[in-house]
């Protein structure tokens, strides 16, 4: 074999070698572009898909807040979470006589938010899942998931107002059934849901719709009004037809005065009396700088302690007392 052809199939043995090479190396790069593609991305969308929630609620870090904000939440009671969640807010959860609430603060740390939250995008309760949360936390939810009193969604169905009460009534629930106001139902003391209100309030007629059908079903609702809103003569005969008349309940919450009596000295003293408690409660609770009506009160049979709530005319605070119906 001539020196010439023997050149020839080296150079043809190189160039062989070279595409070999260069194809591994293409083979590889694809291949690493496929699993990317396929396992990589499913992997993601799995994970978005098993907590699509999880972005929306993480531990606040202590630069976070002002040491003064913490400080002033910790006048309500014992601090044991700080979340951020959606919309710049953060989100305490709160020890208050034993039971755990969830406080909201803004950014700029300028005003506090209790009651329900909700996603502005799906109308989705915030501020439920939070406080599910820590009462399995920090107030016996292991011991409700362990009676099986679970919904079909997995999460724990409180009914907090449910169940049967053997023991004696705590003052507050023994204070507030001597308050003057309009009972729905026939359910004890122990058993009824005590909302102060205003008559005057939209919040409060949204409650008062809210709560019909628990009304329907059998609970027990007391309306005690106040005048919290402002002292008028509208306020307090709108207040005092429902002590006279329970039935008049509909007519007060749509500020209809028609035909209603002005009330008498005795209703005026009654209804401050009303707003006196209320302003109280809120002292005692959360310092007393910011009070709201609806505010609902009623025993908690899982504690044994009263309780005291806001958001009554959001269905899953309503949930959270009187359970699913």
């Amino acid at each position: 074999m001539s020196n010439k052809t023997l050149g020839q199939q080296n150079i043809q043995t190189q160039i062989s070698l070279k595409s070999l090479i260069i194809g591994l190396i293409l083979a590889a790069l694809i291949f690493a572009l496929c699993y990317f593609l396929i396992f990589v991305k499913n992997k993601d969308n799995v994970e978005t898909k098993a907590d699509p929630n999880a972005a929306q609620s993480v531990t606040a870090k202590s630069n976070d807040y002002s040491p003064t904000l913490h400080n002033n939440i910790a006048k309500v009671g014992e601090i044991k979470e700080v979340n951020k969640i959606n919309g710049d807010l953060l989100a305490w959860t709160v020890i208050v006589n034993g039971e755990p609430q969830i406080i909201f603060t803004t950014k700029d740390e300028s005003v506090v938010i209790t009651g329900n939250a909700f996603d502005s995008n799906s109308m989705d309760s915030i501020s439920l899942p939070l406080l599910q949360a820590a009462q399995q936390k920090f107030a016996g939810g292991q011991a409700l998931a362990s009676q099986g009193q679970v919904t079909p969604q997995g999460s724990v169905d409180f009914a907090e107002i449910v169940g049967e009460w053997k023991g004696e009534n705590p003052p507050a629930i023994a204070m507030l059934s001597k308050l003057k106001g309009a009972k729905e139902g026939k359910g004890s003391d122990a058993d009824t849901l005590y909302i102060l209100y205003d008559p005057r309030c939209p919040n409060c007629h949204d409650a008062y719709r809210a709560t019909r059908k628990y009304v329907e079903k059998g609970f027990s609702i007391k309306w005690i009004p106040t005048v919290l809103l402002k002292q008028s003569e509208d306020g307090y005969k709108l207040g005092a037809a429902t002590l006279k008349d329970p039935t008049l309940l509909g007519k007060a919450f749509s500020k209809d005065t028609t035909g209603l009596p002005e009330a008498s000295a005795e209703d005026k003293k009654a209804i401050d009396e009303n707003q006196a408690f209320l302003v109280e409660a809120f002292k005692q609770s959360v310092g007393g700088n910011t009070i709201a009506v609806p505010s609902a009160f009623y025993l908690n049979k899982k504690t044994g302690q009263p309780k005291m709530t806001t958001g009554v005319s959001d269905n899953s605070i309503l949930e959270m007392i009187f359970g699913k119906i």
